[in-house]
């Protein structure tokens, strides 16, 4: 055997075993509690530098290449009231669609959500708040992680919505019918 070959040989093999202890050391660390941990604050911080207001994601659990359960989720706008909070979440997922930057999920499996969707004076919803549009893209450009969500199957289990709507009488009711019409709407 040649020099040449030798050397093609043994960096052939160094390349392999360097693969495979990186591609051990990912998995076990995504696989242990501290692994998890790390990427529960990962996906908290990255959430929370988009949203205004406080995001909270409990333990995380299970296989992080094809599905995960999370604790529990908490979403506060920047008043700290409640706009969502939920139990156990079962999410199953290839992994590949991931580094394709779409969100694909094969089933997702929600325990007691509870939502509160409020409407301030300026008529905007508390989600509008909460998750701010960002600055419109050109055309042309290639697609973000997050344009391609799609949830195959899912199931919600004591699903909870409440929804604050601002009232006021209709612009038609004048004198007397525009003061029974707030008295009805304030007694009842």
């Amino acid at each position: 055997m040649s020099r040449r070959r030798r050397i093609v040989l043994w960096s052939a093999l160094a390349l392999s075993l360097l693969i495979v202890l990186v591609a051990g050391l990912l998995v076990s660390v995504t696989q242990t509690e501290y692994g998890q941990n790390q990427v529960r604050k990962y996906v908290q911080t990255w959430i929370s530098g988009k949203t205004k207001g406080t995001f909270y994601v409990g333990r995380i659990s299970g296989g992080l290449f094809s599905g995960v359960t999370i604790d529990s989720i908490e979403i506060r706008d920047e008043m700290d009231s409640l706009f969502l909070a939920s139990g156990p979440i079962r999410i199953r997922y290839d992994m590949r669609d991931l580094f394709d930057r779409r969100v694909l999920l094969s089933h997702l499996d929600v325990t007691r959500p509870n939502v509160r969707l409020h409407e301030f004076e300026d008529g905007k919803l508390n989600y509008h708040r909460i998750f701010p549009s960002g600055p419109k893209k050109p055309k042309g450009e290639t697609r973000a992680f997050g344009d391609f969500i799609v949830i195959d199957s899912a199931d919600i289990h004591g699903g909870n919505i409440a929804v604050g709507l601002r009232w006021r009488p209709a612009d038609s009711l004048r004198g007397y019918k525009r003061d029974s019409a707030i008295t009805w709407a304030l007694g009842s």
